[in-house]
């Protein structure tokens, strides 16, 4: 019985480092290691960035990067080299923020079977909260698998739309405090 109190008091009161699983009792002291823990980014490009942001809003505390997507006309294929640009815009806002929250917004145009129809659709990836640089391929393999899944429960139970090309990316980012 008093091990039950244990661990449920440890699994309440334990606090975990978000970068290296170091336990802290309390959150003050968790978030004061975080900011000590996270490696020191450095740009190792000279020069200008490669992305800019297209909008930006409250003085550039949430920003949006548009890419251009791919066009092949097979989503998956075209999900994959798309992704290969929103992976360079990763690891350089990583270079300029020690972290943030992103997430990407896939538009794509799906046709009717039936009438010809087209029309433009947004599938959205969940907000990631982004930590290390070293986590950008694992972090794409997630909005992959979320914006594959996403389409194919769309076709299966859309009334007759099929997927014709991806338009446009856009990354929205905002920066995290720890």
């Amino acid at each position: 019985m008093h091990r039950t109190y244990l661990v449920r008091h440890m699994k309440k009161h334990n606090k975990p480092c978000r970068v290296c699983n170091t336990i802290f009792t309390n959150t003050r002291d968790r978030i004061a290691h975080e900011k000590n823990c996270r490696r020191p980014t450095t740009s190792t490009e000279d020069g200008p960035p490669e992305f800019t942001p297209s909008r930006s809003a409250l003085c550039g505390l949430f920003t949006e990067y548009c890419l251009k997507a791919d066009q092949d006309p097979d989503y998956s294929t075209a999900l994959q080299k798309s992704l290969v640009s929103v992976g360079r815009l990763l690891k350089q806002l990583a270079n300029q923020h020690l972290s943030f929250k992103y997430y990407i917004d896939f538009e794509a145009v799906m046709r009717k079977i039936l009438t010809g129809f087209e029309d433009e659709f947004e599938f959205k990836t969940k907000s990631t909260l982004f930590l290390l640089d070293n986590a950008v391929e694992t972090a794409l393999e997630q909005c992959q698998m979320k914006i594959e899944e996403t389409i194919d429960e769309f076709i299966r139970n859309g009334s007759g739309w099929t997927f014709v090309n991806f338009t446009n990316i856009c990354v929205h980012v905002t920066s995290y405090r720890i």
